[in-house]
C-alpha cells in the first residue's frame, strides 16, 4: 500500500461522521474522538434518577384520628378546669410526607360545610387557628385538643366535638384552601375514628392512639 492510498484513506475517514475506529461514536474528529454512545446515554440518564430519588417528597398533612367521647382513654394534663385526669376530645393530625411543614396559621373547624358554604373568612366563629410555629416532621404528629378551653395552651381549640350527632371537621392551611374534610358520625365512649395515613381507610380504633 501506497503513502498516496494512506493519504487517501486518512481524508476519508476525517469527512465521515465517525471512523471505524470510533465504534460507534459522533463528532470524534477521527483517531477515535469523544462522542456519546448509548452507555454514556443510560449512565446519565442512570444519573439522573439518583438525583431524583434523593429529593424529599413534600408534606402531606390530614385529619388522622379524633375521639369525641373520650371518658377515659386519654388524659389532658394541661386543663385548668377539669385538672390532670379531665378527659377532653381531641383531633389529631400527621404528616404523611417527606418533608416538615410549619402548620402555625393553619385553621381546623367542627363546621366545614357551613365554613365552606359562607365563603371563606378567617375571623369565621366556628374557626380555630393554630397559633405561633407548630413545625410537623414528616412521619410526625400533633393532637390538638377540642375542649373549648383555648386558654389552656396553644393547642386547645376554641370549640368541642360532638359525640352524640356526628359533625363535620374541617382543616385548611393559612390561605384557606381546603387541606382534609371528614364527616362522622355518633361515636362510642373511648372508641376513636383514625386511620394509618392520609390515603387509608377510616376505621374504629380501641384503644385510641393519638399520636402514633
Amino acid at each position: 500500500m501506497t503513502k498516496w492510498t494512506l493519504f487517501l484513506m486518512a481524508a476519508a475517514c476525517l469527512a465521515l461522521p465517525a471512523c471505524p475506529d470510533d465504534r460507534g461514536r459522533r463528532g470524534g474528529g477521527g483517531g477515535g474522538g469523544g462522542g456519546w454512545d448509548d452507555d454514556d446515554a443510560a449512565d446519565a440518564m442512570d444519573d439522573d434518577d439518583a438525583m431524583d430519588d434523593d429529593d424529599p417528597e413534600p408534606a402531606v398533612v390530614c385529619i388522622s384520628e379524633f375521639l369525641a367521647v373520650n371518658e377515659g382513654a386519654y388524659a389532658d394534663v394541661e386543663d385548668e378546669v377539669g385538672g390532670p385526669d379531665a378527659f377532653d376530645d381531641w383531633i389529631e393530625l400527621h404528616n404523611a410526607g417527606g418533608t416538615t411543614i410549619d402548620i402555625g396559621g393553619w385553621f381546623l373547624t367542627d363546621n366545614y360545610e357551613d365554613v365552606v358554604f359562607q365563603g371563606w373568612d378567617p375571623t369565621h366563629p366556628d374557626l380555630f387557628e393554630l397559633p405561633g410555629s407548630v413545625p410537623l416532621p414528616p412521619g410526625g404528629f400533633v393532637v390538638v385538643w377540642a375542649d373549648g378551653e383555648p386558654d389552656d395552651g396553644p393547642l386547645h381549640a376554641d370549640f368541642k366535638l360532638s359525640g352524640g350527632g356526628g359533625e363535620n371537621l374541617g382543616l385548611f392551611d393559612a390561605t384557606g384552601a381546603t387541606v382534609d374534610e371528614f364527616i362522622y358520625n355518633a361515636q362510642t365512649a373511648d372508641i376513636s375514628e383514625g386511620r394509618a395515613s392520609c390515603d387509608a381507610t377510616w376505621q374504629l380504633l380501641d384503644p385510641p392512639t393519638p399520636g402514633e
